[in-house]
């Protein structure tokens, strides 16, 4: 809505000069689409997705209403990303090898996986967000609708379920980031039993252990954590290399090559040498 406002200012009487004009416009919430899986699908929840009790350091009785909400859901409520979600679904969702999909979850067509990770390094895992508080003027161009909850922090008041509550205790907010935590609980594919353990610092968990459920779709899988690990600083981690002498370790066909000679020669002639061959049985690592 359009409203002219006067604008006031005192010369010596009740006198006033000049006026200004406002456009007011007010933007309703965002509408959550659920576990609704969109055409250029971003960070997707599901029923397992918690929804934890949030609240603002700034006031002790707060009705603000936080939602959980995917990606894709909070990206359009921006409203300045549109190219971005041509490009989702116009190549990565359309390239043939499923980048987000089959080549994402199915086992990789290979007889042999060796997953090598760091764990216990406090991992981003969601972020809280709060519509910037500002009015924008002149062509209404910004960088965004919606920034950070710096002053968003758990509710631990009476109220909620105390189980549920203590293990939510076991993220860490910082800034509107929500951590995982070497406490917080995991499920681990194939077992019934979760675990305490988080990422490397830049993958969750949750995402590091997938190469479980290849478990009977490859031949060998073998996984190693690095307890203290982070996603980067690994390639330089001593035990990192210690695995990977340990699985890149091949025959070499030349071992032991020269006794081999030299215990077939007894029984050769100088003619047949060229025609010896060696036997598998015959190396060794």
């Amino acid at each position: 809505m359009d409203k002219t406002v006067p604008m006031i200012r005192r010369i010596g009487g009740n006198q006033s000069i000049g006026s200004m004009s406002l456009r007011l416009m007010y933007s309703p919430p965002p509408e959550s689409t659920g576990s609704k899986v969109s055409t250029a699908p971003i960070a997707m929840t599901n029923s397992d997705t918690p929804n934890p009790p949030i609240m603002r350091t700034s006031n002790v009785v707060d009705n603000t209403v936080y939602d959980v909400m995917n990606g894709t859901d909070v990206f359009k409520a921006d409203g300045f990303v549109d190219n971005m979600f041509d490009l989702v679904e116009n190549v990565y969702e359309k390239d043939p090898l499923g980048p987000t999909k089959e080549s994402s979850l199915d086992a990789p067509p290979v007889k042999c996986v060796r997953s090598i990770y760091g764990i216990n390094v406090e991992t981003e895992a969601g972020a809280i967000y709060r519509k910037v508080p500002v009015v924008t003027v002149g062509d209404n161009v910004a960088d965004h609708r919606y920034m950070l909850d710096t002053e968003a922090c758990l509710n631990t008041s009476s109220g909620h379920d105390a189980l549920k509550l203590k293990d939510l205790l076991t993220y860490n907010i910082k800034g509107g980031i929500v951590y995982e935590t070497p406490d917080t609980l995991q499920d681990v594919p194939g077992k019934t039993e979760q675990r305490r353990v988080c990422g490397d610092g830049t993958v969750p968990y949750w995402n590091m252990i997938h190469a479980l459920t290849w478990k009977d779709k490859v031949d060998v899988l073998t996984v190693d954590e690095l307890n203290g690990a982070s996603h980067r600083a690994i390639i330089a981690d001593e035990r990192c290399f210690a695995l990977l002498k340990r699985y890149c370790r091949v025959i070499d066909p030349r071992a032991n090559a020269m006794m081999i000679m030299k215990k077939n020669m007894s029984n050769a002639t100088v003619s047949g040498i060229g025609s010896l061959a060696l036997e598998a049985d015959d190396y060794r690592e």
